[in-house]
């Protein structure tokens, strides 16, 4: 049905999620959007093959779907993320922030140098050979996580299998005939 074509929504959402990173509300827009889009992947099948007009093919494909989605497995984790975000309150993913030591104190820099007293002593600048602000990595961006994910995977990693998972889902279900993809 539309599977395919909602795994290729969450799939557009992905990259414009990973994009925002250093922007937590636009990666918390991105990622509702991802969850929404995602889930429906799963609604779509259910609603497939529960449509099954013979009754004892519907009954051994819902087992092969609840197989799948099961307690504790991302599918299921996922399933339970968009519940909430839709009817409780919005995604709320946890965030931490790396800093660096230099990017926790602004750099002093001054023209004089007073040694012992009050007089200043002029000191010349270092010679320029190589300029540190040019070879300095950006900042880490902050890592998000679901505080109620029980792996270690941040939230980009896990969207990623996330999506590996639903590619598998829809091949399997489209092999065996359960859905139509």
């Amino acid at each position: 049905m539309k599977e395919q074509e909602k795994l290729g929504e969450a799939e557009y959402f992905y990259p414009r999620m990973i994009a925002e990173q250093y922007d937590q509300l636009h990666f918390k827009y991105n990622l509702s959007a991802f969850i929404h889009a995602a889930r429906s992947v799963l609604e779509y099948a259910g609603k497939e093959l529960n449509s099954r007009k013979n009754r004892s093919v519907r009954q051994v494909a819902r087992a092969w779907y609840d197989q799948k989605v099961i307690p504790g497995g991302i599918l299921y984790f996922f399933g339970g993320e968009r519940i909430n975000n839709f009817h409780h309150s919005p995604v709320t993913p946890g965030v931490n922030i790396t800093l660096q030591p230099d990017e926790c104190f602004q750099e002093q820099t001054s023209d004089h140098l007073s040694l012992n007293g009050p007089s200043p002593v002029e000191i010349p600048p270092p010679p320029v050979v190589v300029r540190e602000k040019e070879f300095k990595p950006p900042p880490s961006p902050p890592e998000y996580k679901f505080t109620d994910w029980p792996g270690m995977e941040d939230i980009p990693t896990l969207c990623r299998k996330y999506l590996g998972e639903l590619e598998q889902f829809i091949k399997e279900g489209v092999s065996l005939g359960y859905i139509s993809g």
